[in-house]
């Protein structure tokens, strides 16, 4: 069995009710539970919440609802621990699939979470991540005030950026803890590549799709990106769904 799992809660904190606040007319987290529900390859489809409203449109969305605790130190969590606590509330067996789905990465092509699923069960990959590989990779290092140095001039594509918000993997890896820790703290020392945790297996996705809705600015612009790519909304992933796309 392949499940979907939403993570929203309700303590945005760089843009409030982030996650009920229309996009493109609909509420962003509606936006991830269509997309995982118009999946030919998904089963069921959950959404966990903190927040009374939240649960209420991943209702009407379609979504069953995962009622998960007010952590006192959520702030520092990262979404890791969400989806732990849905997988051990859901007790799924050891060999499901689940994709997580964040709600701020909600560029997302109809067939995108169907072509990382079939990446996942056809290479047996520990786990699938969206990425974008960049044309060009060009970074500077600020060593000073108003001073820079050249650190990376790559033009091979050998670099990408993680995007996208979803990931597939078997439950057992979320159990097991390998997919990643617990906290963004826990996140930032994991080092170099010379660690397993760092290795990515990717679905690649495109340039446009790398934008965020974390602030009101990144809200309105990828609202903007999402109409030009996506100009019939939700529709889109609907038509996917029937085969006609």
């Amino acid at each position: 069995m392949t499940v979907a799992i939403i993570a929203a809660r309700k303590g945005s904190k760089r843009l409030k009710n982030k996650n009920i606040k229309p996009f493109c007319g609909v509420p962003l987290v509606a936006w991830s539970i269509v997309q995982a529900q118009c999946s030919k390859l998904i089963d069921r489809v959950y959404l966990s919440t903190d927040g009374d409203e939240i649960a209420d449109v991943g209702k009407a969305a379609g979504a069953v609802i995962i009622n998960r605790p007010e952590w006192d130190d959520a702030d520092a969590a990262c979404s890791i621990r969400p989806f732990r606590h849905a997988i051990e509330t859901l007790r799924l067996a050891d060999t499901d699939t689940v994709v997580t789905l964040l709600p701020p990465h909600v560029l997302r092509k109809p067939g995108d979470l169907d072509g990382a699923i079939q990446l996942f069960n056809n290479q047996g990959y520990l786990h699938v991540e969206g990425l974008i590989p960049q044309r060009e990779t060009i970074l500077y290092k600020i060593i000073g005030s108003h001073v820079a140095q050249m650190e990376i001039w790559n033009k091979n594509k050998l670099y990408g950026t993680l995007c996208g918000g979803f990931w597939v993997s078997s439950v057992r890896e979320y159990m097991l803890g390998t997919i990643g820790p617990d906290t963004d703290k826990e996140i930032s020392t994991i080092g170099g590549g010379e660690h397993g945790t760092t290795r990515q297996y990717f679905y690649p996705l495109e340039a446009w799709q790398d934008h965020d809705t974390d602030t009101i600015e990144e809200f309105k612009l990828a609202e903007l990106v999402c109409q030009m790519n996506l100009p019939n909304g939700l529709d889109e992933y609907r038509e996917y769904a029937r085969g006609e796309k």
